[in-house]
């Protein structure tokens, strides 16, 4: 269990839960609250819409500096946007949760690049005329406008 303050930070920051749990592997959380908040979990096959059997993953890169045929333990969800960035050879701010799987990679790959936490700030977006029409078109077709 994790209070807000040690883990979120950004201009959203009261817009967040409070406190953030997540239960040990061998536990879940119950939607119904029955017949308890908490009860150990059940590796039941048979049952659909359960996945929760396991938190193993696959995560398959491919790309210059890959390392071929690696099997990386103890990587978490949280390890693939940094990853990616670094793939992408974007700099990866330092407030950002995971880290870069620097084991699937060879060792003369390059470092990863960090910036500093809100260096990385969202810039001003806006479509063009062109790109709004389009947009407004393809809302409309799927029935939203």
């Amino acid at each position: 269990m994790k209070r807000k303050e040690e883990i979120f930070s950004g201009p959203y920051f009261d817009l967040l839960p409070d406190i953030v749990w997540l239960p040990d592997t061998d536990y879940r959380i119950n939607a119904n609250l029955y017949p308890a908040l908490i009860s150990r979990r059940l590796d039941a096959p048979h049952i659909t819409g359960e996945h929760m059997a396991a938190a193993d993953g696959i995560f398959i890169l491919n790309g210059s500096g890959v390392m071929g045929s690696t099997r990386i333990e103890g990587a978490h969800i949280a390890d693939l946007a940094p990853t990616i960035l670094y793939m992408m050879d974007v700099p990866i701010p330092s407030d950002m949760d995971g880290k870069v799987l620097r084991r699937a990679f060879e060792t003369s790959y390059r470092e990863p690049q960090y910036t500093k936490a809100g260096e990385a700030e969202k810039k001003d977006f806006a479509f063009t005329q062109k790109e709004e029409k389009k947009l407004e078109e393809r809302l409309k077709g799927l029935g939203y406008l």
